[in-house]
């Protein structure tokens, strides 16, 4: 059966951060921030299996952003948050 990996809004986190939760077990792991054009902002390797991403909004700028998980080259989850 498959493990499920999410990335949601950290909870009372300011700006851009957000929380993830990897399978137990994976070889490669990242996030990659999309504006709202589709170009690819960052792209941060993940290493552990649940933690938190602190992206500094001067790093992105604000607006609407799409966070996309991908784990062992599959999309694995998305989230849209609104930087401000």
């Amino acid at each position: 059966h498959r493990q499920h990996a999410a990335t949601r809004a950290a909870g009372n986190r300011a700006g851009a951060s957000v929380s993830y939760t990897l399978p137990s077990t994976f070889s490669n792991a990242y996030l990659q921030v999309f504006d709202i054009s589709g170009r690819v902002v960052k792209k941060i390797t993940l290493t552990i299996a649940n933690d938190i991403v602190d992206i500094n909004p001067s790093e992105i700028g604000y607006g609407t952003f799409v966070y996309a998980l991908y784990v062992d080259g599959q999309k694995a989850d998305t989230l849209k948050k609104f930087v401000n």
